[in-house]
Parts: C-alpha cells; sequence; structure tokens
C-alpha cells in the first residue's frame, strides 16, 4: 500500500483569494473533524531508546508533540522521518509506528508491543534528552469521508517562526504538564485540541494541488458541491442536482471541476465514495456489504467492480493484505 506523507511548512503562504473560500469550507466541515483529545503520557527519554505502538482502535488516530530534543518516527511502510522540538505529528488513521532515537531503527529489532523505555514525567526545564507528549484522537464520527482523504502523516515543522501562535499553544500544553498545577492535564488537552484543529486547517490551506478535495474546497462554485457531497455521500446524486447545490450551471460546474481538479463533478464524487470506502476496509470490521452500502452503492458486485476499477484491486483481497 503506498504511503501518503504530506509536511506542512512552517512559514505560510496564502493566497489572497483562497483565504476566505477556505475558512467557509472549513467551517462547514469542521464538525466532520472534531475529536476527543487524550493525552496518554508525558515521555522523557535518554540514551538509545525506541517506544512501538500497534494500530489504534478503529476512529482513532495517533499524536505526538516533541516538546524537547529530536526522535525518528518510522513505519514499516515508510523510511524513517526525523522531527524535532516543537514538531507536532498525527497520523489521521492510526497507523502501527515507532518513534525512536537516531541509533535505533526497526531493522534492527524494535520490540513490536512494548517500549524498550522508561517513561517518567520531567520538570526540570533545562532537562537533557528527548521529551514528547503522545496520545491520540478520537473522532466524533469515524469513518467520514474527510478524514478518509487526509493523508497518512501530517507533519508541522516548527524550526521558523512563522507559526508564532501553534509554537504558543505549543508552550502553553508543555507548561500546563510540566507544573503539575491543579486542572493542568484538563487544560492541556483542551489547547491540544485546538492545536490539531489548527493542524488540519493549514493541511487544507498547504496541501499540493494533486489532492482533489482540498482544491475543490478552495473553489467557491466547486465549494458548494463537496460539502453537500460529503455530508450526503450515499445520495446518488444527478449533475442536476449538484448544479443547483452550486447554483450555476451544468456546463460552468463541469468547467469548474476539469479546471481545479481534472475530473468532471460525477467522477469526483464516485473517487470519494471509493477514498471512503477503502478507509473503512482498511481501518474498520464493518463487513465488505455494509461498507459497499455506506458508500453508496445498491449491491456488493457493482462495489467490488468499482473498487477494482479505481485500485485494480478487490475488497477483500484490499483488506486481507493490508492484514497479513
Amino acid at each position: 500500500m503506498t504511503e501518503r506523507i504530506i509536511v506542512i511548512p512552517a512559514r505560510i503562504k496564502m493566497k489572497k483569494d483562497f483565504t476566505d473560500q477556505t475558512i467557509d469550507a472549513f467551517e462547514a466541515i469542521a464538525p466532520l473533524l472534531r475529536a476527543q483529545l487524550i493525552i496518554d503520557e508525558l515521555c522523557h527519554f535518554d540514551n538509545e531508546w525506541a517506544q512501538a505502538n500497534q494500530h489504534a482502535s478503529a476512529g482513532q488516530a495517533w499524536f505526538h508533540i516533541v516538546v524537547r530534543g529530536s526522535c525518528v518516527l518510522e513505519q514499516i511502510s515508510a523510511g524513517p522521518l526525523t522531527i524535532e522540538a516543537g514538531d507536532v505529528v498525527l497520523l489521521p488513521h492510526g497507523n502501527a509506528h515507532v518513534v525512536r532515537s537516531a541509533k535505533l531503527s526497526i531493522a534492527e529489532g524494535v520490540p513490536a508491543a512494548l517500549p524498550n523505555a522508561l517513561r517518567v514525567p520531567q520538570s526540570n526545564a533545562h532537562a537533557s534528552g528527548t521529551e514528547l507528549i503522545c496520545g491520540r484522537l478520537a473522532f466524533e464520527t469515524p469513518g467520514n469521508p474527510v478524514l478518509a482523504v487526509l493523508p497518512d502523516l501530517l507533519v508541522m515543522h516548527a524550526g521558523d517562526s512563522g507559526i508564532d501562535r501553534l509554537s504558543t499553544l505549543l508552550i502553553a500544553i508543555r507548561d500546563e504538564l510540566d507544573e503539575e498545577r491543579v486542572g493542568g492535564r484538563l487544560i492541556a488537552t483542551e489547547l491540544a485540541s485546538v492545536l490539531f484543529l489548527m493542524l488540519l486547517r493549514l493541511h487544507l490551506e498547504e496541501s499540493p494541488p494533486t489532492i482533489g478535495l482540498v482544491r475543490l474546497l478552495g473553489d467557491e462554485v466547486t465549494s458548494r458541491v463537496v460539502i453537500a457531497l460529503i455530508t450526503d455521500l450515499t445520495r446518488n446524486w444527478s449533475l442536476d442536482e449538484l448544479a443547483v447545490v452550486a447554483d450555476t450551471s451544468r456546463a460552468t460546474l463541469v468547467r469548474s471541476f476539469r479546471r481545479v481538479c481534472g475530473q468532471p463533478p460525477l467522477a469526483f464524487a464516485t473517487d470519494l465514495r471509493l477514498d471512503f470506502a477503502r478507509m473503512r476496509l482498511l481501518r474498520s470490521k464493518d463487513s465488505i456489504a455494509s461498507i459497499a452500502t455506506q458508500a453508496g452503492y445498491q449491491s456488493e458486485h457493482a462495489f467490488s467492480r468499482a473498487m477494482v476499477r479505481r485500485f485494480g484491486i478487490r475488497p477483500s483481497l484490499m483488506r486481507s493484505k493490508d492484514r497479513a
């Protein structure tokens, strides 16, 4: 399975004609991104160490915030990624991974389930070693199409001063956990929830144009259609209905979609449903028949044919291959 990684640059460059439209679209899809943030632990590591994380439960995403020092995040299907103090990492689909010191690697026998490092609270602001805030996001609406099109890994590098608000939030989270004051963990959790909502907004603003959903949300006409599609994924939309939603003609709507993402609107709608279905196949225990229905298909056979056309593999083989 191809790994998808998006690295968000620390210095944001936003187009003037993109900003207001993106904010409107983001507000519309934000309810699908709401999540309870669970801070599992504040980890302090010295010398050589590794922390292994299995696939998260369905509807949960892993996150790591590097408070001090640096480390490497490694997945079986992707190369190592170095993350440093101030960096924030989110794995939206809860993929299994290892966070480790630079001197170790998965190939050297990192344990499959339990970390081989001591995790203790650290209150010394000038401590050596690496310090991480580790936890999970439990999404209120798991399996929704917005999450389905997110990459496997979101990274915000904060080595530049361009993201002052995010840096301020990071410092506040660290201080609340370090100082161990009354209510500190609750406040840190709320602040971290805001941090990740801002991270996801940055992803929508800065993603490459190859991701059709992101570009479509930045266009005044096409964004209305996208929002309608993701809020009623199972509906068998016609081109006339989508044109009404977009408040434009059929021809203008088709031209707008082709200009923004290179596809006509109905083809995009099909791809969106199948991306959603792929995520449900890989990240849930729902039956293939149930996933077919969730994606708007009347029969499992029709769904299987569509998946083969889109991904070159039948749903049952896709699921078994991922879990092999």
